[in-house]
């Protein structure tokens, strides 16, 4: 692309051998009153701007003080042709959630390297994966967390927090281009032997009923008073993984113990009860 002086003008050639030629022709000597100044791609030095030269002409360049001064500007587009490369470390093919709400922390490492461009990495998460199938989620929506790490050297982690029970995937993108990396990971409930736990119940204080979570299958669950007096016994034949028992119509006040039971497994905590 050419911009020239006084009365500005630019042209676009669109091919690689084009030679562009800026004219200044005199025609009659004596004055510069006739004098005419173009811009072609023909070597023929007559100005003609219908097809094939269609040239152009700078008006009032060839007759001004500043006739005789070009200025050349050349914008070069690159092109990077060559695609970022992604490379990543197996996933393993099931996460097991045992922490709190059987919800994991998932960790992904890959590698992403150009050697034209700088790297910029974009990860999108979709929270309920279907195979060919990618939709990306707002995962802080749905509490969960995604974070990426770099050293600087191209080697990124992914971290995943709170990742449901279900079907998931990332994908990672660098430099914006193309489908991207797909690694599609599973979360399943834990084993109830990997891990016995009792949670807090919620609400806490109470008021009426309460919501009391735990990890443990089969399991009993007893209610007793501040002075030990047993209020309720409930057998429950639960699932490996987290289960829910709730409790309704708790008419006693005051600080109670709900104890859990499983085998030689016992754990008991506390409520406040507020009429």
């Amino acid at each position: 692309m050419n911009s020239c002086g006084a009365g500005s003008f630019t042209r676009t050639f669109t091919a690689t051998d084009d030679a562009g030629l800026v004219n200044v022709i005199p025609n009659n000597t004596a004055g510069t009153g006739d004098d005419q100044a173009f811009m072609t791609l023909f070597t023929n030095r007559v100005l003609s701007p219908s097809a094939p030269q269609r040239d152009r002409e700078f008006f009032g360049y060839a007759g001004s003080n500043s006739r005789g001064f070009f200025r050349y500007t050349q914008f070069i587009k690159i092109y990077d042709e060559v695609a970022p490369e992604i490379t990543y470390t197996e996933l393993d093919e099931c996460f097991a959630g045992a922490g709190e709400g059987c919800r994991p922390t998932v960790t992904i490492e890959f590698t992403a390297l150009d050697e034209c461009s700088a790297i910029t990495v974009g990860v999108e998460l979709d929270a309920n994966y279907v195979v060919d199938n990618f939709n990306a989620d707002n995962a802080a929506a749905l509490g969960i967390g995604v974070s990426v790490e770099n050293d600087g050297n191209g080697n990124y982690a992914v971290t995943v927090t709170n990742v449901p029970v279900g079907e998931h995937a990332l994908r990672v993108r660098a430099n914006g281009i193309g489908n991207g990396l797909g690694l599609a990971f599973n979360t399943e409930l834990a084993p109830a032997t990997a891990q016995n736990v009792l949670h807090q119940n919620t609400p806490n204080p109470v008021h009426l009923e309460t919501v009391i979570r735990f990890e443990l299958a089969p399991a009993t669950l007893t209610l007793r008073d501040a002075a030990g007096r047993l209020i309720s016994v409930q057998e429950i034949d639960a699932t490996a993984g987290l289960n829910t028992v709730e409790l309704t119509n708790i008419k006693t006040s005051g600080v109670l113990t709900y104890t859990l039971t499983a085998g030689a497994f016992t754990a008991s905590k506390k409520m406040v009860v507020v009429q």
